[in-house]
């Protein structure tokens, strides 16, 4: 079937480019990062605990890993100094761009197809 062709090519991006997410975990708490730099409003690390993505453990065990590893990066708030939030790398962002351009190749080959 030329569809597991397509999502080998999407795993494939995700290996060389997107490796050191190595749970579903990791994909959330980047997905949240990246949902809330978006739009502009900065996320508080108690935000991110409220999302549901897993325990209070693992989502700081999660996070801590990324933030070690310099995915994720702690700034400072700037409406309140005493506060971080947390956003992604630029480097990252650029990445996750290639990856929507990925992902939209295949949405429109899946509408083409009628898939």
């Amino acid at each position: 079937m030329e569809i597991f062709n397509r999502l080998n090519t999407i795993r494939a991006f995700e290996k060389a480019n997107l490796a050191f997410l190595a749970s579903v975990e990791d994909f959330d708490i980047v997905r949240v990062i990246g949902l809330h730099q978006e739009r502009a409003s900065p996320l508080q690390l108690k935000q991110l605990y409220l999302e549901g993505i897993g325990s209070h453990a693992t989502v700081s065990r999660r996070l801590g890993r990324l933030r070690s590893a310099g995915h994720v990066l702690a700034v400072p708030n700037d409406a309140d100094r005493r506060s971080i939030a947390l956003a992604l790398r630029p480097q990252l962002q650029k990445i996750y761009q290639r990856y929507a351009t990925c992902l939209a190749g295949q949405a429109t080959w899946l509408a083409l197809t009628g898939a």
